[in-house]
């Protein structure tokens, strides 16, 4: 009934295609070769010419997400602490 259903204010997310595909939300801009993510060219180590797996790029872009969000100037203890432990429990 609409009373078991109250409005929201927000709209729901919308997980996309290479979210869904690794099980994750809010990684797709920080898939390998993703052009203005700040993070190195690769994670893990491959051989020569040899294309990452599905599973392979998921895990690049869970790295590049923690070491992005990690990345930081913060001050006092707390803030530091605060600012890498976040990121680094999400997705987990």
């Amino acid at each position: 009934s609409a009373e078991d259903t109250p409005a929201i204010p927000y709209e729901y997310a919308t997980i996309s295609e290479f979210d869904q595909s690794c099980g994750t939300f809010n990684l797709t801009d920080f898939q390998p070769g993703m052009a203005g993510n700040k993070c190195p060219s690769k994670f893990l180590c491959t051989g020569e010419g040899v294309e990452l797996s599905p599973y392979a790029k998921c895990v690049e872009a869970m790295d590049c997400h923690m070491m992005s969000s990690m990345t930081t100037n913060g001050g006092g203890v707390l803030e530091l602490f605060n600012h890498q432990m976040i990121p680094h429990h999400q997705n987990a």
